[in-house]
């Protein structure tokens, strides 16, 4: 009998995923690499070495009272990456949910709220690196499937 088969095993368990895709998302996707994985992207990544936001735009330039106050560290006229001794960059969390990644800092320094400062979107990803988490979101996916769906 059809019932008796592989195939009939396999569409049986196909079809208990249908209206699952939120739950999948946030099963396979709420994990330390992920979160990890995003943090850098837009830490060290984005603010870091391109020095930009998730739009892909400076945010400034640092001043000569800037190099003055870092004794050098920041010179006068390099793009800002918003890591003076890392706080911000350190506040970094990553909340995985049903169909949902939400990124979120620590805006405030002294008296500075960066968000205000330099825009909400200092927090995202750049089309690139958006793509580089999609890449490996999919081989989770991959995984996650052979795993739950196996084909015999």
């Amino acid at each position: 009998m059809f019932k008796d088969t592989s195939l009939f095993k396999y569409a049986t368990d196909l079809i208990g995923l249908k209206n699952q895709e939120d739950n999948i998302f946030k099963l396979v996707l709420d994990n330390r690499f992920i979160k990890e994985l995003i943090t850098h992207l837009n830490t060290d990544e984005q603010l870091g070495k391109d020095k930009v936001d998730s739009l892909g735009a400076h945010l400034g330039t640092y001043s000569n009272a800037t190099e003055v106050i870092t004794k050098g560290r920041k010179k006068a006229g390099s793009f800002i990456d918003l890591n003076d001794k890392g706080d911000f960059w350190d506040s970094w969390k990553v909340q995985v949910k049903k169909a949902l990644i939400n990124i979120d800092a620590n805006p405030f320094k002294e008296d500075t709220n960066l968000f205000d400062e330099y825009g909400i979107d200092v927090l995202g990803l750049t089309d690139n690196n958006l793509q580089i988490l999609i890449n490996e979101a999919t081989k989770l996916y991959i995984q996650y499937y052979r795993k739950n769906l196996p084909i015999n």
